[in-house]
This record gives C-alpha cells, structure tokens and sequence, in this order.
C-alpha cells in the first residue's frame, strides 16, 4: 500500500473543519473502523476515483483523506513519509 500516494500533501485547519463535516464522508469514516488497513486504503482510493471533477479530485476528497490518513499516522499504524523515502532510495518495490 503506498499511502503517500493517495495523500494530498499539506492542508489547513480551515479545511479541515469546512470538509470534514459531509455526511457522506462520515459514513465512510464510521464504516471504516476497525477494517483491514488493505480495505481503508482501497475504500479512500475509490472514495477519491467517485469524487473527480473533470479528471481531478475535489478539494473536498483530497482533505477528507489526507486529514484520514494523517490520523492514521499520528495513530501509528501507517507511516507514508517513511514509505516515500524508501522507495526513493530503492528499498521498496
């Protein structure tokens, strides 16, 4: 699973807080506890693939799942950043 590459890099708090609240992702959200982290990581995939304008995702899906991801991090159970590097350097295929 390479996390970093459905998160979005940098958000706001403002975003946070505007974006977050969407009923639709908060089902998902719920849905998502206690789930394999292979089941989260492709329901935020294709959360993000359902979510596109024009071939693009929105904003609003972007935050939605980095703001997840980033939690999941702070957690402990994924390490994204981690992940990026080594396979900069050719330790991960």
């Amino acid at each position: 699973m390479k996390w970093s590459k459905i998160h979005a890099g940098p958000i706001t708090k403002d975003e946070i807080l505007v974006y977050t609240q969407n009923s639709e992702w908060q089902k998902l959200r719920l849905h998502l506890k206690q789930k394999p982290l292979i089941y989260r990581y492709c329901k935020l995939r294709n959360y993000l693939n359902v979510n596109k304008n024009k071939n693009k995702n929105t904003r609003a899906a972007q935050v939605q799942v980095t703001n997840y991801i980033n939690a999941l991090a702070r957690g402990g159970l994924i390490k994204p950043w981690k992940e990026e590097k080594e396979e900069k350097e050719g330790k991960v295929i």
